[in-house]
């Protein structure tokens, strides 16, 4: 995963917990943490790690449904996630489970909740909103 990929607000993974972006530069990133007050300082941000230090969120039904997504079967019988007009076909593989969104272009196969992210806010020029933990 590199820098590049990130934006502010996208969720990756720091010490087996998710966490969200909220500072990047080209090798480094802060992540939002609760408030703590240190010498009359208030903290909301972790120190600046090196993007080694993380790693992208694999994305799962679980978070699609924490990101407001609903689930449906399609008339073909395969599930299916939708938000606004907006929608994730599931395809279960041998042991793997992918989730693809179709354009008239081609397929797009989204792995990490940050493609996600990224896709939503490309097409729609909003933010998907996270409610989970």
């Amino acid at each position: 995963m590199e820098t590049s990929e990130l934006k502010i607000g996208s969720f990756i993974e720091y010490s087996g917990e998710m966490r969200k972006v909220c500072l990047l530069s080209d090798t480094f990133v802060k992540f939002k943490i609760e408030p703590k007050v240190i010498r009359g300082y208030t903290y909301q941000s972790s120190p600046p790690l090196h993007i080694s230090n993380f790693n992208p969120v694999p994305l799962t039904e679980k978070i699609l449904l924490n990101f407001g997504f609903k689930h449906r079967e399609n008339p073909d019988g395969y599930d299916e996630y939708f938000i606004d007009k907006f929608t994730i076909e599931v395809l279960y593989l041998s042991d793997t489970t992918s989730f693809i969104y179709y354009t008239y272009d081609g397929d797009v196969e989204i792995e990490y909740s940050h493609q996600l992210q990224n896709l939503y806010q490309a097409i729609h020029f909003k933010e998907l909103e996270y409610n989970g933990k």
